[in-house]
């Protein structure tokens, strides 16, 4: 083997070492990077010629230079040309436990996975309790991982990180930092030969995120904003502590709504619905929140996916709102990848409206739903659909330490995993509470969803979960109104469990007209409903029904807790038998008020938990409720919530409307023909409009849910054609049985049709 003996300056002590070269045509000492860094020594130089080199490169416990023919010949086209790729197997540079000064000189670092040890972190250069390590004239772009620091993830090295002239770009995580992780490390930036980070996107800190009290002064060329927050900063430590000299902004933020369309550009300016952005997750960087005028980023109808250039999870950010064109066709679809979005500490004022958010999958990460929010105050969820997501605690919304949160006309439904929703209070360190949680849930419903039958102590399953902080009583206080938890089934494992709604560990729970049925515990010893833990639960004009193996039960775990548990104005069947004791300290009022009956749910069509003629649930609810206690204007089903003076018992008000179809047209049925009627294999839908706007076609279950959206477009009047060959907006094909279509011309049905489908 040829060497080649350098004399270096500026290692600690003079010392004699060797260049060994890596090419890969095979005219050098090695072909591999690895297998140069092998067979080298502390202080030897590793020269890299141009090419691609799919390594996952670990520095051992050696102090090695790793350059690549820019460090000898300062001509930067090297550093583009000399590329080590980790193609997705892995960090590109991987240092731990070394002892030594190490360097990286003139490289591209790309297509980095992240270590498995302790998590996925550090794409492209992963060093952690090591002693330095200089980085110079490098491009780290492209990382992508589960975990945390897509650029570089840097923790616990003791005479930390030096970077000049590198370039963090366009990296991504699931969590911390997409371009840098800086954990109790001082890092230090070449005040002459400048670095840029920028458009890097992460859950939290989309640039860079830092923990410890060290100081760090960002001299930068560029940066993805020239005054950057939270959003792009994320700070654990000392507020003061960050120092910024930058340059420039790669991006110019604006202070306006903005729109975004699922075929625009994110060249354009976003300023108007016909110069609209392409994707959400950009314009969340490019806007400007105002305290004083919240800003709304408004979505088109369409799908908005990583496919299509969509950086899930992204950031939600305070004062700024998320508004889709309409819940059934502006869809934001994880492609179950990753989950959605994350609300992240302090993140607050802010609305998130009219979406699709399905096929999410947390089970990759920390299993925490669709969307996970922590300390988000005074925000609201309204009319939203999420479905078929995927998480092994949650399957759809985890909340903590959220504060006035409302979840509004939400359907969360098919979703496998853990509980559908979580919403919890917790204290800090010093088990002292940040706020009293408040949440509403009103007109929402929460069917089945399913456990995730793959793992055995994770997945189980279940509805809605409301928990305070147990030595708190009353720590978080839930109004849960005009709601259907319904189908919801959990799984079996040892010891007691909840298939609808658990209150517990301190939280006031105030249940008013809802319907809660069918729902399964697959442990006998468990109940649709479960009060423990020093907890109460209110039950005002609500149904609880056919849910096995139980209604209810209490249990505390230890002999100092109390639990309530009150019922008025309710049907519960098996009355106060329904209710399972497990331990002592609980109280029960058990109104003289409530009912042990059949509710008569009507089991078909569009709403199958309505009630039918003759329900003893007509008229039997109270309108003297308590005054924290607000009743919607109207029921799960759009119908008056009070009609003639009188209020029902559970989510649907039995009135004259009762028995309508719900799809009835409007317009002559003859806008619309399906045909051949019943099919096998596909039906011709032909339409005729007789005006110009929004035309949409879609297909609704017997349940009334959309499973199908045919045709969404801005049409011209006239008549048109479209085949239906039977499947799901998924692609899915649907089970054979009775679906309706209908014709939605500006909002308003034009024409619906029975289609069966056999």
């Amino acid at each position: 083997m040829k060497k080649i003996l350098i004399l270096y300056f500026f290692f600690p002590l003079l010392s004699y070492s060797q260049t060994i070269t890596v090419k890969q045509d095979g005219t050098g000492d090695y072909t591999t990077i690895q297998d140069a860094i092998d067979n080298a020594n502390n202080a030897d130089t590793v020269l890299v010629w141009p090419g691609t080199y799919y390594e996952n490169v670990n520095y051992q416990n050696k102090g090695i230079i790793l350059g690549s023919l820019t460090m000898t010949t300062g001509d930067p086209s090297y550093i583009s040309q000399t590329v080590i790729n980790g193609n997705q197997s892995g960090c590109c540079i991987y240092i731990r436990d070394n002892n030594h000064v190490c360097e990286v000189n003139g490289f591209t670092l790309t297509n980095g996975s992240g270590t498995n040890n302790l998590g996925k972190n550090g794409g492209g250069i992963y060093i952690v309790k090591s002693y330095k390590l200089q980085v110079n004239n490098c491009i780290i772009e492209g990382n992508q991982m589960v975990g945390e620091g897509g650029g570089i993830y840097c923790v616990e090295v003791e005479e930390g990180l030096y970077l000049s002239g590198t370039t963090i770009r366009n990296n991504q995580v699931f969590e911390d930092g997409g371009g840098i992780v800086i954990g109790r490390s001082p890092v230090y930036f070449d005040s002459e030969n400048l670095c840029n980070i920028y458009l890097n996107y992460a859950a939290y800190g989309n640039d860079i995120a830092k923990a410890g009290d060290e100081v760090l002064t960002l001299n930068l060329d560029t940066f993805t904003v020239i005054n950057p927050d939270k959003h792009f900063i994320l700070n654990h430590g000392n507020e003061d502590n960050i120092i910024l000299n930058i340059n420039n902004g790669k991006i110019q933020p604006v202070n306006s709504d903005l729109y975004v369309h699922p075929t625009g550009s994110n060249d354009n300016s976003g300023l108007t619905p016909d110069d609209p952005l392409r994707n959400l997750s950009f314009a969340m960087i490019k806007t400007l929140p105002d305290t004083n005028d919240p800003k709304s980023i408004y979505l088109a109808n369409g799908t908005y996916a990583p496919s299509s250039g969509e950086m899930f999870p992204f950031a939600l950010r305070g004062y700024v709102n998320i508004i889709g064109e309409s819940r059934n066709s502006t869809i934001l679809d994880g492609e179950d990848t990753t989950f959605i979005m994350q609300g992240n500490e302090v993140t607050d004022n802010y609305q998130v409206k009219n979406l699709t958010i399905c096929n999410a999958n947390s089970n990759l990460d920390d299993g925490l739903g669709a969307f996970n929010l922590f300390q988000n105050h005074n925000a609201t969820y309204e009319n939203l659909l999420l479905t078929e997501n995927k998480g092994l605690y949650r399957s759809a919304i985890n909340a903590r330490k959220c504060n006035n949160l409302l979840f509004k006309n939400l359907k969360i439904t098919d979703n496998i995993g853990g509980n559908a929703i979580l919403v919890i209070q917790s204290p800090d360190s010093n088990l002292t509470l940040y706020s009293a949680d408040t949440v509403r849930l009103l007109n929402c419903s929460i069917t089945n969803n399913l456990p995730y039958y793959d793992t055995t102590n994770k997945g189980f399953g279940g509805g809605l979960v409301i928990l305070g902080f147990d030595v708190y009583h009353d720590s978080l206080t839930a109004y849960i109104t005009n709601c259907l938890i319904a189908e919801n089934i959990k799984k079996y494992h040892p010891g007691t469990g909840f298939s609808g709604l658990l209150v517990g560990w301190g939280a006031k729970t105030f249940l008013t007209n809802s319907t809660i049925g069918n729902n399964y515990d697959e442990d006998d010893l468990g109940a649709c409903i479960g009060v423990v833990d020093n907890s109460e639960l209110n039950v005002y004009n609500s149904i609880i029904y056919d849910n096995l193996p139980a209604q209810f039960y209490m249990d505390n775990e230890f002999s100092f807790w109390h639990s309530d548990l009150n019922i008025y104005n309710s049907l519960v069947q098996d009355g106060q038998e329904g209710i399972r004791i497990y331990s002592s300290g609980n109280t029960i009022h058990y109104d003289s008020t409530n009912i042990d009956a059949n509710p008569l749910w009507a089991n078909t069509g569009y709403y199958p938990y309505m009630l039918s003629y003759g329900s003893p649930c007509i008229n039997t609810g109270t309108l003297n409720l308590p005054e924290h206690i607000e009743l919607p204007d109207t029921d799960l089903a759009g119908n008056p919530r009070v009609y003639d003076g009188q209020i029902d018992m559970g989510a649907y008000e039995f009135g004259p409307w009762v028995g309508v179809d719900y799809r009835k047209p409007k317009a002559n049925s003859q806008q619309l023909i399906a045909s051949p009627n019943p099919f096998y294999h596909e039906t011709r839908i032909r339409y005729h409009s007789k005006e110009k706007g929004k035309q949409s076609i879609f297909v609704y279950d017997i349940n009334g849910n959309i499973v199908a959206t045919l045709m969404y477009i801005t049409g011209q009047p006239g008549r048109g054609e479209i085949i239906w060959d039977g499947r799901n907006d998924y692609g899915r094909m649907l089970p054979a049985g009775i679906y309706v279509v209908e014709f939605v011309v500006n909002d308003e049905s034009r024409g619906s049709v029975k289609v069966v489908k056999k």
